[in-house]
């Protein structure tokens, strides 16, 4: 299982102001544990959905990201992971994608705030109840 570190909601920020985005921002301390457990399916589904995220993240970036923006979307250069494990296609698509998330908003996957069955601060609160529960154990 992925090990989440913490979750929030990500801004952006322009002309000094930070401007709140509907989604729920997740790091992940490895992502091993995801890229091994996660479906092609679902990888397909995330690097599509948060294109468009990934797009005003860049062009509101307050510093040059470290990429064009173009390679930055279809970057699939094989990805190696902490365990040796070399992920190639799709998989290093998704783990080059979370880098350049965490670079330009701090976070590696997003959750939209439409997919959400209540407000994000309360989806917010109860993620961290479950990590604060499961790092007590």
């Amino acid at each position: 299982m992925a090990q989440y570190r913490n979750s929030r909601i990500p801004h952006i920020h322009q002309q000094g102001l930070g401007e709140p985005l509907p989604w729920v921002g997740i790091k992940i301390k490895h992502y091993d544990a995801l890229l091994d457990s996660i479906s092609l399916r679902m990888v397909t589904h995330i690097i599509m959905t948060q294109r468009a995220l990934l797009i005003t993240a860049y062009r509101r970036a307050g510093n040059k990201p470290s990429k064009p923006l173009e390679d930055m979307m279809f970057d699939d250069t094989p990805y190696q992971g902490a365990n040796g494990v070399l992920y190639k296609g799709l998989m290093a698509m998704l783990a080059n994608r979370m880098r350049y998330m965490r670079e330009l908003l701090g976070y590696d996957i997003f959750i939209s705030e439409d997919l959400l069955d209540r407000p994000i601060e309360d989806f917010i609160g109860m993620t961290r109840r479950y990590l604060a529960a499961a790092s007590a154990e």
